[in-house]
């Protein structure tokens, strides 16, 4: 124990030298300094993806960081910080990169594999609701939980749950049903119900729990493995048919016996299924998940179907009678191929109420605003405010516009501010009291307000939040800068252009090539048998392949090329059989082209990138003249030391 306990200090001091290190100088570049940290963060960052691997060295990848810093530096300079366009684009990316830092990762990641684990086992419940609105008065409330707990307690002495739920519960479908929910996985209900169904055991009676809808109980009558969805055609006959002389059962029988007699289950469900939305489609239906349809026969039977092609014999639902056949089954993904959606779904339902709530606990307790009583206790004071026709009206005076409501480190938030949120909040339909309007609004008053505080700070608090924007900020710079200074000026310069093409017209021949058909094949034999056809042929006549050649036709490949470079010198004709990769190669000449120079129309995409890289060359070697740039040696040599 005492050896792990010294362990565990000595790494924490490491990283805590570490982070000191981070902080460190290693150059500045014309008197902005630039930390250890954030040149660590970009050349690690970079290095894997370096196509030049002279730079990978960490003293050798100064000589990219450096020219890039100093365009930076421009761009400031040229205030291009200033534009429109760019203050635009940043406030748009800092807003949705800040989601990513704006929740609880750790409650995240656990609602995620929840969410997961509740797809891949299904549960069925029954349940008793007794109905109350969110907002409603504590003493509605009260009675609302008393009757709830009476149901409770009558099923717990025995009475059947069917009986005390078409007694108690004021779900519509209670008199149907008698509270039977059936079978449902994670998303299917609102997550209250589907916490309180899942962590309830199997035949015992869950505590009252309160959803928008009011209170609930909920007993969980099972619970078995998912069977993932499967996608399904049918032949649906109704129960009721227009022409009363038709028999739904013995019409579905003899549609059976013809598909006994090998008759197409497609062209049968077009000609005779009453389900018009899918009969012209094959009865085709769209993939389904058991408890997605409101016909449980119709999913035990799609469900006992094992392969595809297979069809059922005739069964009733109450729609009508049907022969179902299998189309495909599709298993329950795994945990790694289904995260990605299930991370958005978890984001989009109301469970991401959980995550936020736990980030605005930790954000209270980190700038140590949780205890709210004292607000409380303020705005409740007639004098800070009062209750008339039905508005709540904030008092402004020099005493109460100078009180302090509550602090985070630098930032005071003053009690007009609060004032005129309660103001705007107040509506007498949504409280059931003075007492829960001033608890539940300067709670959410302080929640809003420790969030934004965390968010318009996430540069100085998060590194990595930091480190990112960084980047993003210096990337739209550099765009912008290198639009303004090099692409433009070498789209729009015709006669520079002109000019460095005519200096520099041998980077732009085109070699000597050859028009040709082409013949490959895996056997020199073919290949041969093949050259003896063409050379043999008269003029215009089409070829004629011989039966030996036929008969493995598989084997030659035939390619017509306008312009086909050659590593031979060619000449028009039949060339000799040549080894090819891992086969044979004959070729068939027509037409010879000379290598020639391509004139700027043609080489005009090339000629602009070399010139506007020329431009760009000449430009950030202008700019490293006129830079004054130190590196401290010492602070390198230990980052190489640390990175070797």
């Amino acid at each position: 124990m005492k050896s792990y306990f010294l362990y565990v200090i000595a790494f924490l001091f490491v990283l805590t030298i570490s982070a000191q290190e981070d902080k460190d100088i290693l150059l500045t570049i014309n008197d902005e300094p630039i930390s250890v940290g954030e040149y660590k963060s970009v050349y690690l960052k970079n290095i894997d993806i370096l196509k030049d691997k002279t730079f990978s060295n960490p003293e050798k990848y100064l000589d990219l960081f450096i020219p890039y810093k100093l365009k930076v530096q421009e761009a400031y300079r040229l205030g291009l910080d200033k534009k429109d366009t760019y203050k635009t684009e940043l406030s748009g990316y800092k807003k949705q990169l800040a989601k990513t830092f704006l929740t609880d990762v750790s409650i995240s990641d656990q609602l995620v594999k929840e969410a997961y684990d509740r797809l891949v086992t299904e549960v069925s419940t029954r349940h008793i609701l007794v109905k109350v609105t969110p907002n409603a008065a504590p003493e509605d409330t009260l009675v609302a939980y008393n009757r709830i707990l009476e149901a409770r307690s009558k099923i717990l002495e025995g009475e059947d749950f069917v009986k005390v739920a078409k007694t108690y519960s004021a779900d519509p479908s209670v008199k149907v049903n008698g509270g039977d929910l059936g079978w449902f996985k994670a998303f299917k209900m609102v997550y209250p119900f589907e916490n309180a169904a899942y962590t309830t055991p199997v035949g015992e009676i869950s505590m009252p729990f309160k959803t928008r809808f009011g209170y609930h109980i909920v007993q969980t009558t099972g619970s078995r493995p998912a069977k993932g969805a499967v996608k399904v055609s049918h032949i649906m006959i109704t129960h009721k048919q227009e022409d009363t002389t038709v028999n739904p059962q013995m019409r579905i029988a003899k549609i059976y016996d013809l598909l006994q007699q090998g008759k197409n289950f497609e062209s049968l469900a077009k000609t005779y299924s009453n389900d018009t939305q899918t009969a012209s489609k094959g009865g085709e239906l769209r993939k389904f998940e058991s408890g997605q349809l409101s016909s449980p026969e119709f999913e035990k039977v799609a469900f006992q179907l094992r392969n595809s092609g297979e069809y059922s014999k005739p069964f009733a639902s109450k729609f009508g009678w049907h022969i179902v056949k299998l189309i495909e089954k599709f298993p329950v993904p795994s945990f790694e191929d289904h995260k990605t959606a299930l991370e958005d779904k978890v984001r989009k339902d109301k469970r991401s109420q959980v995550i936020s709530q736990s980030l605005i606990n930790k954000l209270r307790k980190q700038y140590k605003a949780e205890d709210i009583s004292s607000i409380i206790a303020m705005v409740s004071d007639t004098t800070v405010g009062t209750f008339k026709d039905n508005k709540y009206v904030y008092t402004s005076n020099e005493l109460n516009d100078v009180k302090e409501v509550f602090k985070i480190k630098e930032t005071t938030y003053y009690l007009p501010s609060l004032g005129k949120y309660l103001e705007r909040s107040f509506d007498p339909r949504q409280f059931g009291s003075y007492e829960q309007f001033f608890k539940e609004t300067v709670r959410k008053y302080i929640d809003i307000k420790v969030r934004s505080y965390h968010e318009e700070h996430l540069e100085e608090i998060e590194p990595e939040f930091a480190n990112i924007l960084r980047e993003y900020k210096e990337g739209l710079l550099i765009f912008d800068l290198m639009e303004q200074e090099i692409w433009n000026k070498a789209k729009n310069d015709s006669l520079g252009l002109s000019k460095f093409y005519d200096k520099n017209t041998h980077l732009y021949k085109e070699a000597a090539s050859a028009s040709t058909a082409v013949y490959t094949s895996q056997n020199k034999v073919v290949l041969e048998t093949f050259k003896n056809v063409l050379e043999n042929r008269t003029d215009g006549e089409s070829i004629s392949l011989p039966k030996e050649i036929i008969k493995t036709k598989k084997q030659l490949v035939i390619d017509n090329k306008d312009s086909y470079a050659l590593n031979f010198k060619p000449v028009v004709g039949i060339s000799k059989v040549f080894t090819h990769n891992d086969g044979y190669v004959l070729y068939d000449i027509s037409k010879l082209n000379l290598a020639r120079t391509k004139t700027l129309e043609e080489a005009r995409g090339m000629v602009i990138s070399d010139y506007q890289k020329q431009l760009e060359d000449t430009w950030t070697k202008g700019l490293g003249a006129q830079a004054n740039v130190v590196i401290e040696k010492k602070a390198l040599k230990k980052l190489i030391k640390q990175l070797q």
